[in-house]
Order: C-alpha cells, then structure tokens, then sequence
C-alpha cells in the first residue's frame, strides 16, 4: 500500500496526464509524442500508488492512441479490477477491446460504461461503433442518436450516424459508400484527423 505522500504524488502525475490527454484532442499532429508522455508519466505513477485505477486508465488510453491494443487492454483491465464502477476506463476497454476485434465485448464495456454514467457521450457513440461492426445498424443509429444528443456538436458521432444510417437503408448496397467512409477515415487517421471513430476518456 502507498504512502499518503505516494499517493499525493501519483495523483499530481495523474493531473499532469490529464492535461496532455486534454492537449491529444486538441493538437492531433502531436498525437504520438503526447501519448508516449502519458504512457511515461502513469509509469511513473503506477510506481507510486498502484492502486490508481485513474493512472491505470489514463496509461491504458496512451496505448490506446500509440495503437498498441493489447497493453491498453491490460493497463484497463487493472483500472476496472481496482474499480469497477470506473466508467471510463469500461468505455476505454470496450475501445480496445474493439480494436483487437471483440465487438461483441466491446458492446458489453460500453452497455456497462452507460449504466453507470448515462451521460457519457463516449459510451454512446462506441457503444454504437461496436453495434455497427455487428452489422447491428439500427441500433447503431439509436446510440449514435443519443450521443449527438449529449453532444450535439461533435462531428465524428455525425460522421458515424450517417455511415450507420446508410448501411440500414441501403443494406448491401451500401458496402461501396461505407469501404470510402472507411477509406476516409483510414486517411484522416494517418493525418492525425480522426480516431477511427472511437472516443477516449
């Protein structure tokens, strides 16, 4: 068990890795060198106090934006093990876990993430990701709709809405429209512009 000044430490680093996550959002072009930061910073943390289930989260979304999935995956499990009503780090998780493939397990994360905080905008639009990986369209577009709802000027959950509700319409004959919507999204990310259509928190 850490000390209190430990503790008092972790959560100073803790803070810190806020901020930069603030800064991931906000200067994409420094995406990379950001996250590593984060990753180093709740390193240092962890060491501290590895009872922060916040540092283990936050390290958990560094990986998730460095693209290395299975380490997210793990540092999030820690977060939900240590705290399980943790809503973020369930909707992070389900990010990860939908990234390595498990749609179906992120759905779940994200269903848990909403029960325990509705409000969570995040929660939705990934919730809604994972529902359209499914081919689950029509309930894609319900959680789409309740995340621009939440947050109404974001526009990756229109972005997203529009993919879900075009391949509800058209079914298959909208595979063309959808692989270019995939296509620009595969080339924004490599720009530094998208996140693949799943948020972090």
């Amino acid at each position: 068990m850490a000390s209190k000044a430990n503790k008092e430490k972790a959560q100073k680093l803790v803070l810190q890795a806020d901020k930069l996550l603030d800064r991931v959002r906000t200067e994409p072009e420094n995406k990379i060198q950001l996250a590593q930061q984060i990753v180093d910073l709740m390193s240092k943390a962890i060491t501290l106090d590895e009872e922060n289930d916040t540092a283990w989260n936050n390290k958990g979304v560094g990986h998730l934006y460095l693209s290395n999935h299975e380490e997210a995956l793990n540092n999030l499990n820690k977060a939900i093990q240590l705290n399980s009503d943790n809503y973020k780090a369930w909707t992070n998780r389900g990010a990860a876990k939908h990234a390595l493939g498990d749609h179906q397990g992120a759905m779940d994360d994200c269903t848990k993430a909403i029960e325990l905080y509705p409000k969570n905008d995040a929660a939705w639009n990934n919730r809604g990701r994972a529902r359209y990986s499914l081919k689950q369209y029509e309930e894609a577009i319900k959680d789409y709709d309740e995340a621009l709802r939440l947050n109404p000027d974001d526009k990756l959950f229109r972005n997203n809405r529009l993919a879900a509700d075009v391949a509800f319409k058209r079914g298959k004959r909208a595979k063309n429209v959808i692989e270019k919507r995939d296509d620009i999204i595969i080339t924004l990310e490599k720009n530094g512009n998208a996140r693949g259509g799943f948020v972090y928190c």
